[in-house]
């Protein structure tokens, strides 16, 4: 079996950690969510607005994207690319 990392991993070290995250007594605590409503302010009438965004965690791999809407609200199209390693600085000026 390959990990994540491209090399190879045996299979009684993946079944050793299966068995193992079976049997642990962990408990995982779920915080409340909540809804935060954000505004987005419409066009002027036979106008299209383009929203966009960059974002990078920790300096690695770097994405961005996009989406542009009408004057009631509509989606005319979008877009998301990979922009390799970056910072967020560089993906937002995509």
């Amino acid at each position: 079996m390959w990990n994540n990392k491209g090399t190879w991993c045996s299979s009684n070290t993946v079944s050793r950690d299966y068995t193992q995250a079976l049997s642990s007594s962990n408990t995982v605590m779920m915080r409340e969510q909540r809804v935060l409503m954000i505004g987005w302010l419409p066009p002027k009438a036979n106008f299209v607005k383009l929203n966009t965004n960059g974002a990078s965690k920790d300096n690695t791999v770097a994405g961005c994207g996009g989406v542009t809407r009408d004057c009631q609200g509509e989606w005319i199209g979008g877009f998301a690319k990979c922009v390799g390693v970056s910072l967020a600085f560089v993906a937002e000026m995509w």
